[in-house]
């Protein structure tokens, strides 16, 4: 249903990682992730970020970012890559969510608003 209200695709990925998992690159959609077991590793804004089991991952668009695990165990992780007009469109407008450093260890108590 949610596809059809906004006429476009909200794609979902499921990966277990060892080592580096991908180079860096860039999405036109927002990545909203979690990990699900082991240590993420990721390059965002400048700094080395780490994701642990239970954090959510959130990448703006457009924003350079690569991957890798943190251990030799790897990582496994959750991912949905959402339009930024579908986004706007279930926040009535208001300003588009912004996490801090990307990670949250709790997702409801680490949106801002951008600006």
């Amino acid at each position: 249903m949610l596809n059809s209200f906004f006429n476009t695709q909200i794609e979902r990925f499921e990966a277990f990682f060892s080592g580096v998992a991908f180079e860096p690159h860039r999405h036109d959609t927002y990545a909203v992730g979690r990990t699900l077991s082991g240590v993420h590793c990721f390059n965002y804004r400048g700094e080395k970020r780490t994701s642990l089991p239970g954090n959510t991952i959130v990448i703006h668009p457009d924003e350079l970012h690569d991957g890798e695990a943190g251990t030799n165990d790897g990582f496994h992780y959750r991912i949905m890559y959402i339009e930024p007009f579908a986004l706007q469109a279930v926040l009535g407008g208001r300003t588009l969510p912004y996490i801090k450093g990307g990670v949250s260890p709790d997702f409801s108590q680490g949106i801002k608003e951008s600006g």
